[in-house]
């Protein structure tokens, strides 16, 4: 199991309907905010990419994954893969960052 490998979290993408964050013995679920779904193409691939960044910025990890859900919807309402991804002053002009 992965938690033998001392990984203290797993985040699971659910895609429409948010993440799940799993520690082995309990699970947080985090919603994505819904807007109008073009595209899931890149869902995963902008989940996986601004999670790094949001580990920069947050401690905790739910403040983190609920950040990278909010980019991850971006990308649904758009066409396409790397077309889809907003890029960082994009989601500082949404105003998606809460420090």
């Amino acid at each position: 199991m992965i938690f033998e490998m001392s990984v203290p979290n797993v985040v699971i993408s659910l895609k429409l309907k948010g993440t799940l964050i799993y520690n082995g013995q309990r699970s947080v679920p985090i919603h994505s905010p819904l807007g109008p779904t073009k595209d899931t193409t890149a869902a995963s691939d902008c989940l996986n990419g601004s999670l790094v960044t949001a580990f920069s910025i947050y401690k905790s990890i739910e403040e983190a994954v609920s950040l990278v859900c909010k980019v991850a919807s971006i990308s649904f309402t758009r066409m396409g893969a790397q077309s889809s991804l907003p890029f960082r002053k994009e989601i500082d002009e949404l105003k998606l960052l809460t420090h």
